[in-house]
């Protein structure tokens, strides 16, 4: 099973393949998780959540 020819290939696939829910990389939270209210703290603080924080601001 290849991983991706590019960085932005491997992300998607490395995002589906966390949860059923997830599209890849997109502003959407997983089903059962919150978007946390203040954007720039979950930038800064190390978490699993990071990612979808980065995804909404850009």
């Amino acid at each position: 099973m290849a991983i991706g020819h590019t960085f932005k290939e491997s992300l998607q696939k490395t995002l589906r393949m966390i949860h059923p829910s997830i599209k890849g990389f997109a502003p959407e939270m997983p089903v059962g998780r919150a978007m946390p209210k203040d954007l720039g703290a979950a930038m800064e603080v190390p978490s699993s959540n990071r990612i979808y924080a980065i995804a909404k601001i850009s």
